[in-house]
C-alpha cells in the first residue's frame, strides 16, 4: 500500500484485522486520524516523527481503539494533550489480571557433547523520562 507524505490512505479503515501500525517518520502532514481507532484488532500505533497537528478532542470518542496497548505520538505538532476520557476507555491498556501476564524472554540452549543447558533470560529495561530513572525487572508482552 502507497503511504503518501502528506496523509494516510482511509483505505486503511478496511484492514479490520490490523493489529500493527507502524507509520513514524513519514512526514506526514494531516490532523490526527480517529478513524484508525475503529479498527478493532488494532493494538500497537506508531504515528511519531511526522507533521500531525491540530487538537485532539475528546468529541472524537466513538473510535474507541479497544485493542489499543501502545501509541506513540511524539515530535509532532498537536495543539492539547491527550483527553482523559481516552484512558478511561482504553480498556486493553488497564492490568485486569496480573496472575495472567506473560513476560518478554530470552531462551538459550547450550550443548557441548552430551550435556545440554537451557537458559532463560528475561528481558528487562531502564527507562529515563525526564531525568528520572526507573529499573523493571521484567517486561510484559503483547500477546
Amino acid at each position: 500500500m502507497h503511504i503518501s507524505h502528506y496523509y494516510i490512505p482511509r483505505s486503511l479503515a478496511n484492514c479490520t484485522m490490523l493489529e500493527h501500525l507502524a507509520l513514524g517518520n513519514n512526514q506526514i502532514d494531516d490532523i490526527f486520524p480517529f478513524w484508525i481507532g475503529a479498527l478493532p484488532q488494532l493494538q500497537v500505533l506508531i504515528l511519531t516523527s511526522n507533521r500531525f497537528h491540530g487538537a485532539i478532542g475528546s468529541w472524537y470518542t466513538n473510535f474507541r481503539f479497544p485493542k489499543l496497548r501502545i501509541i506513540y505520538l511524539s515530535n509532532n505538532e498537536f495543539i492539547s494533550d491527550l483527553p482523559s476520557e481516552y484512558f478511561q476507555n482504553w480498556d486493553a491498556m488497564k492490568l485486569t489480571d496480573a496472575n495472567h501476564l506473560k513476560y518478554m524472554q530470552a531462551n538459550q540452549k547450550i550443548q557441548i557433547r552430551s550435556y545440554t543447558w537451557t537458559f532463560n533470560y528475561m528481558y528487562s529495561m531502564t527507562m529515563t523520562n525526564k531525568g528520572m530513572k526507573r529499573f523493571y525487572e521484567e517486561i510484559t508482552g503483547i500477546s
